[in-house]
């Protein structure tokens, strides 16, 4: 099964977040079907997902500083990049989650404990700074796409 066909198995399970323009956005404890799926994929593609926050009358909110992109290239060895020293995020983001991961092209276990392990901090996350600048993301949920 390619990954694409794995994705939208995904995007139309229930509970997920379709806009009025056909958007899907998945939500989370259907995006951790992922991993496991991973097993039966053919060939890995890059993938970056994306966090919004939601709010109850269908306002969007990109989390694009939690973004996590997944590349698959040739590489000889799995590897995540870390942010560079300094920088001015959040320190919830800089402690917990990494941009980005080079993935050889048929490691799916890394592929699928990268997922699982990002999945499993942005459960922890509060986003505290982009809901004290924008209160109504108080009442949000969070979703996901993936590209």
């Amino acid at each position: 099964m390619e990954l694409s066909q794995i994705i939208k198995s995904i995007e139309r399970r229930s509970g997920n977040y379709v806009d009025s323009v056909g958007r899907v956005f998945l939500l989370p404890s259907n995006l951790e079907h992922l991993p496991e799926k991973i097993e039966n994929c053919n060939k890995l593609e890059s993938v970056l997902i994306t966090p919004f926050l939601i709010t109850k009358d269908g306002q969007f909110y990109e989390l694009y500083l939690y973004e996590f992109l997944l590349e698959v290239c040739e590489v000889p060895e799995a590897y995540f990049a870390d942010y560079a020293q300094g920088n001015q995020l959040a320190s919830e983001i800089i402690e917990n989650i990494r941009p980005k991961a080079f993935i050889p092209n048929e490691d799916r276990d890394f592929f699928a404990d990268a997922i699982r392990n990002y999945l499993s901090s942005m459960r922890k996350m509060v986003f505290a700074y982009d809901r004290q600048r924008k209160p109504e993301l108080n009442e949000s949920s969070l979703f996901y796409q993936i590209y």
